[in-house]
């Protein structure tokens, strides 16, 4: 008989490879610290406009926004369908429903020429126009596709006035025209 030399072999180990428990560890901590910062990165661009929605309503076109300075007031009724939100006593900020034109409407202790003419960066001549109201408007296209108007709290162009600041694109704001006009019709209604 022959004996078969059993020398000593090596075995192959049947397990996987598997990190050390420092390696885990740091892995499992890198992996938080990836997912932390996800989270933050999100809340960061999630939460602002969340807020901002929390502070804004949707406008009926028949319930009046009060706007109060110095001893006036003025109600402005904003079309249907735009989102408002209210800045302050004296102002409101407006969104037309599809989100392309915002304006900035407040009321200011000085006259409609004087609001309009004292804008910086006037792209166009001051002109003024009758409302159907009755209401003048004085108003100029600004730098920016910006136009700036203000409406007489009396019916006139003396003080105070509800200025109007409403931007947009620039190649759209002749588009949004007649939405400012509709906004303007609703000063002092």
């Amino acid at each position: 008989m022959t004996s078969a030399s059993h020398a000593p072999t090596a075995r192959a180990s049947s397990s996987p490879l598997r990190p050390t428990q420092p390696t885990a560890l740091a892995l499992a901590i890198l992996a938080f610290l990836a997912v932390a910062a996800f989270c933050v990165v999100g809340a960061a661009v999630a939460v602002p406009p969340s807020l901002v929605n929390l502070s804004s309503a949707t406008s009926d076109g028949t319930t009046p926004y009060a706007l109060q300075a110095g001893g006036a007031e003025v109600d402005v009724v904003v079309p249907a369908g735009w989102i408002v939100r209210r800045e302050s006593e004296r102002m409101i900020t407006v969104t037309t429903p599809d989100g392309v034109m915002t304006a900035r409407v407040d009321l200011v202790d000085e006259n409609s020429d004087a609001v309009v003419s004292g804008h910086p960066d006037l792209a166009s001549h001051v002109r003024s126009e009758v409302l159907p109201s009755g209401r003048e408007v004085v108003h100029a296209d600004a730098a920016g596709g910006a136009v700036v108007a203000a409406v007489g709290v009396l019916g006139r162009a003396l003080s105070p006035s509800v200025r109007v600041v409403a931007t947009a694109d620039p190649s759209s704001m002749s588009d949004y025209r007649p939405a400012l006009a509709q906004l303007l019709e609703g000063v002092g209604s």
